[in-house]
C-alpha cells in the first residue's frame, strides 16, 4: 500500500483510535498517531481466512477460564506479536488484530486461557470486528461466570468504538440481544459488575435488535 492511500484508508480509524487514546492520558501523541496509522493500513489487509470463517452458534464445549496473567500456550511462544500483545499494550494488541482478524481472534478466544484473554482484548481493534459480533456475543455467553464481565466488556468495547454504526455492522444481532435479556434477570443473580455490563450492552445495540 503506497503513502498516499494508507493515509485515506486511515481516516475513518483515526478519529477511533484517537478515542480510544483519550482514554489512556498516560500515551505520548506519537504513539496515539502509530495506533491510528496502524488501524487505518490494516483495512483491506486481513488473511481470506479471516474473512471466510462463518459467524458460529455457541461453541459447543465451555471454554477454559480466561487468564489475565501467565505464559501463552506453546504453540505461540515463538510468535512475537502474541507475545508482545500479551503485555496489553493497544499499539501491539491493534497490530495483532489487524494481523488475525475478528474471527480468528474469537476461535482462540472459545478456547479460554491465556491466549483467550489476550484474544479478547484485541478485538476491539481488529478491523472486521463489527461484522462479527454475533460470534463474539455466544463466546461472551459460553465463558465461564467469573469471565463474563470482562467479555461484555470487550463486546460492548467492540460495538461502540470499532467503527461508525452501521459500519460493516453484524445485524442479525437479535439472539444476542435474547441472551442479555435472559441474564439480566438469570438465577442467581449476575454480579453487580456484569449487571453493569449487561445493561452497557443491551443500550448499544441497534434498534432494530432490541425491539
Amino acid at each position: 500500500m503506497n503513502p498516499e492511500s494508507c493515509v485515506e484508508s486511515s481516516h475513518a480509524a483515526y478519529g477511533r483510535a484517537l478515542k480510544h487514546c483519550y482514554s489512556r492520558i498516560f500515551w505520548g501523541s506519537l504513539h496515539c498517531a502509530s495506533l491510528a496509522l496502524l488501524l487505518g493500513c490494516g483495512q483491506g489487509l486481513l488473511p481470506d481466512t479471516a474473512r471466510s470463517v462463518p459467524n458460529l452458534a455457541r461453541p459447543a464445549a465451555t471454554p477454559a477460564p480466561l487468564r489475565a496473567a501467565g505464559p501463552l500456550e506453546p504453540a505461540l511462544h515463538a510468535d512475537t506479536w502474541w507475545q508482545q500483545a500479551a503485555s496489553g499494550d493497544d499499539l501491539d494488541l491493534a497490530r495483532l488484530a489487524r494481523r488475525e482478524g475478528a474471527h480468528l481472534l474469537l476461535q482462540r478466544a472459545e478456547r479460554g486461557g491465556r491466549e483467550g484473554y489476550v484474544a479478547l482484548s484485541a478485538l476491539p481493534f481488529a478491523p472486521d470486528a463489527r461484522g462479527a459480533l454475533t460470534r463474539a456475543c455466544a463466546v461472551v455467553f459460553s465463558v465461564p461466570a467469573v469471565d463474563r464481565a470482562f467479555a461484555l466488556s470487550m463486546f460492548v468495547t467492540t460495538l461502540t468504538e470499532s467503527g461508525p454504526m452501521g459500519e460493516n455492522l453484524d445485524l442479525s444481532l437479535d439472539g444476542c440481544a435474547s441472551a442479555i435479556e435472559s441474564a439480566r434477570s438469570a438465577v442467581p443473580a449476575p454480579s453487580e459488575l456484569e449487571l453493569s455490563w449487561l445493561e452497557r450492552a443491551q443500550a448499544s445495540l441497534p434498534v432494530h435488535a432490541t425491539r
